[in-house]
């Protein structure tokens, strides 16, 4: 072997040595951006639990709110038909005595009322009280019409009260009058 083999042997040897030092150095740093890449996972995937979970506590927090509204909601519609109840005159006053016997509730509404029906309380002693209307139940009342009754006092029990189920004409919510005979 003649120094310029040697010399060529040496080089190769020499880029054989360098190009292992090289993939060693590669492999090493795959090794490092794999873990790298598995510990920037992790950490995405710990970002994102806890991204979801802060979106469902804010769902969660919508929806309480969303009830909480609501309920306020329908408070408010009651008191504003409280208030409208309290401006509002009473739909019937009375009794009034039109003569010894004959008791009167006038409609004060402001509206026609239709008496549903009447029914004497307790039942048993209902021919002691009589409406005077003369027709059977339903009718109208016109604003400030009465519907009288006559009322006769006995020894023994008598009527508690009479129950007057009514309604404004045109609507469907029904009332009870419940008027005590004294």
């Amino acid at each position: 072997m003649n120094a310029g083999e040697i010399v060529i042997a040496a080089v190769g040897a020499l880029g054989g040595v360098g190009g292992a030092v090289f993939a060693w150095v590669q492999a090493k740093a795959a090794v490092g951006s794999r873990d790298d890449a598995k510990a920037a996972q992790e950490d995405a995937e710990l970002a994102q639990r806890r991204a979801e979970a802060a979106r469902d506590e804010a769902l969660e927090l919508a929806r309480k709110a969303t009830a909480a509204a609501e309920r306020q909601a329908a408070a408010q519609e009651e008191a504003n038909r409280l208030e409208i109840e309290a401006r509002t005159p009473p739909a019937w006053s009375g009794p009034e005595y039109v003569s010894e016997k004959v008791r009167a509730m006038v409609n004060t509404s402001g509206a026609s009322i239709e008496v549903i029906s009447i029914e004497v309380v307790p039942e048993t002693v209902g021919g002691f009280v009589q409406v005077q209307d003369g027709q059977a139940p339903p009718y109208e009342v016109p604003e400030g019409g009465s519907l009288r009754y006559y009322q006769i006092r006995a020894y023994g029990p008598g009527a508690d009260l009479i129950a007057v189920q009514w309604r404004n004409v045109g609507t469907t919510e029904s009332r009870e009058l419940r008027i005590p005979l004294i």
